[in-house]
């Protein structure tokens, strides 16, 4: 792309600052590779994207430690007891579930949320059948992962019925 087009495919009117960003950007993607100009890009938009979400979906926070699909139930603690330090291991875990977090408002867990990099046609499938065997429902969106941003997709999972 030539200097005089930046911005030119992602935004009309760049102002100055924004083609020292992209300048920025370029000269530390080609000194440094490709991975560490993402990273430089994500240490940006990460937390700002998982603030937006919280704000958009009324969450108050991200729960942290074990994350168990039995929350999203209803349920205070995963009667799977070898999973309280690895959720990996719990017995209701969605085939997707790649950088998993809950999602809480109200100290209730409202939705589970998987980040993965890649969703592949099985487990697309399997994660279908997972939701429909447990009366779950599933969106996915790429515009709204904090994970690695532009790199992730977001699938978030709720209970059939429940509105945010």
């Amino acid at each position: 792309m030539k200097k005089k087009d930046i911005g030119s495919r992602f935004n009309l009117k760049p102002s100055r600052r924004y083609n020292q960003a992209v300048n920025i950007l370029r000269e530390l993607s080609q000194a440094e590779g490709f991975n560490n100009a993402c990273a430089a890009f994500n240490e940006v938009v990460s937390e700002e994207r998982l603030n937006k979400y919280l704000a958009d979906h009324g969450g108050s926070s991200i729960r942290m430690g074990h994350k168990c699909f039995y929350h999203l139930n209803g349920e205070k603690h995963c009667p799977d007891t070898w999973s309280q330090s690895d959720y990996s291991k719990c017995i209701l875990l969605a085939p997707i579930h790649d950088h998993l977090d809950e999602l809480v408002k109200d100290r209730k867990t409202v939705s589970m949320l998987a980040q993965p990099y890649m969703i592949t046609f099985q487990e697309l499938k399997d994660t279908i059948e997972f939701c429909e065997k447990y009366g779950f429902e599933m969106e996915i969106n790429a515009a709204q992962s904090w994970h690695f941003p532009g790199t992730t997709l977001l699938v978030e999972y709720k209970r059939v019925g429940d509105n945010e």
